[in-house]
């Protein structure tokens, strides 16, 4: 009996740090203890009937699991990279996999506050880490610790609704000062101006635009609002302008004169890589050439500008494109659904008051998440598996239950 609470306390343990370190580019062999360690305590609890779990998976949620799964592990005897294949199955699928179900199952209002508050604290640590680091540079290193840019700007899309919260009624019924909710949206929008990325204002835009809905729709259940419109109103023209300013500062020099928005798009090579992309998955539509996100990557290598220090192209840069390089129409049409199923369970949990904030922040967290990887495929590494943690999570708050 006296292993009980020990793997109670693992759970929790690795649960939350796995959060608190998964942000970091270089934490990949944290992230894959933490979550086997969280998984490992959460079967071992379930098994000895310790731990109140929400109700299954939806049925055709589970399918389409299932069959993405199948499907990735099947395209190792087409893959034309097989070993690429395997090592990206481990480190994307099985650790995707281990999160969602980790923190589906570990699921409680109890371990959702530390959660929460890990998630926020930790990106505000990392946040200070990389300016300092950066300030220091190269005495601390000259590798982002956040990714870069693209990676933590993608961070903080999923962290967006995650602020919410903060203007919602206490767990005791007492209000919480709108401040806490305008101070944290200030250091959101910092630390996506510091990452100089373009496409997160408009997943800014999204999530807050479906998370008002979402709260609209909720009726009689939604949590209740302090100022919201004239925060929403200032957030949206604050989000504008920022969006702008980014445009402007990312242009090329000698393109400042121009339309703000246009000087950076025209000079974008994605619709370039979207149009070889798209020649490329027709050699291989149904089934794809295998799993991995940078599968075809000496097909894309050729598409690298060789002026300054542009990154290496190595993928399609959208996450549907990808998909079906991958795993061709089939994983394309598997993908789409486990979304939607997805965002189906949350807007089901809007008709309840005990699960009507996890639906508006999983809808939140889904539309911003795909509107910034329609320009990139962020559906991987650090980023990939805290999205399925996430998902994990408010999901199985939406639909969770007490043991009898």
């Amino acid at each position: 009996m006296n292993r009980i609470p020990f793997a109670e306390r693992l759970l929790l343990a690795s649960t939350t740090l796995f959060l608190a370190v998964a942000p970091f580019t270089s934490s990949a062999g944290w992230r894959a203890a933490t979550l086997i360690a969280a998984s490992a305590s959460a079967f071992y609890l379930v098994a000895r009937g310790a731990l109140a779990v929400p109700r299954p998976l939806p049925r055709a949620l589970l399918v389409a699991i299932v069959a993405w799964s199948l499907l990735a592990i099947a395209s190792v005897t087409w893959s034309v990279d097989p070993a690429h294949t395997v090592n990206e199955l481990r480190a994307q699928l099985l650790y995707g996999a281990l999160a969602f179900g980790a923190f589906y199952v570990a699921a409680d209002a109890t371990r959702w506050r530390l959660w929460w508050r890990t998630m926020l604290a930790c990106a505000l640590v990392l946040l200070v880490a990389e300016a300092v680091r950066n300030h220091l540079e190269p005495l601390l290193g000259t590798r982002e610790w956040d990714g870069g840019g693209g990676a933590f700007s993608t961070h903080l899309v999923i962290l967006a609704p995650m602020l919410l919260p903060l203007a919602w009624p206490r767990d005791d019924g007492t209000r919480r000062p709108t401040m806490h909710f305008v101070i944290a949206l200030a250091l959101l929008f910092y630390a996506a101006w510091r990452t100089e990325n373009r496409i997160v204002w408009l997943a800014f835009l999204v999530a807050y635009a479906i998370a008002a809905i979402a709260h609209r729709a909720s009726g009689e259940f939604r949590p209740p609002l302090n100022g919201a419109r004239r925060v929403a109103i200032a957030g949206a023209l604050a989000i504008v302008v920022l969006a702008g300013l980014t445009a402007h500062y990312r242009a090329q020099q000698g393109e400042a004169g121009r339309i703000l928005p246009m000087a950076g798009i025209e000079t974008d090579l994605r619709p370039k890589i979207w149009s070889h992309a798209a020649e490329l998955i027709s050699q291989a539509p149904l089934l794809g050439h295998g799993y991995g996100r940078e599968i075809l990557a000496p097909a894309f290598q050729a598409e690298t500008p060789h002026y300054g220090k542009h990154p290496e192209v190595r993928h399609a840069h959208n996450v549907f494109l990808d998909v079906a390089l991958q795993l061709g129409w089939v994983g394309e049409a598997i993908f789409i659904a486990m979304l939607v199923l997805l965002a189906i369970e949350f807007a089901r949990a809007l008709r309840q008051r005990e699960s009507c904030a996890a639906g508006i922040l999983g809808l939140a967290v889904i539309g911003g998440f795909v509107t910034k990887n329609l320009t990139d495929d962020f559906f991987y590494r650090q980023n990939g598996v805290v999205f399925w943690a996430v998902m994990g999570m408010l999901l199985g708050l939406a639909r969770w239950r007490t043991r009898p």
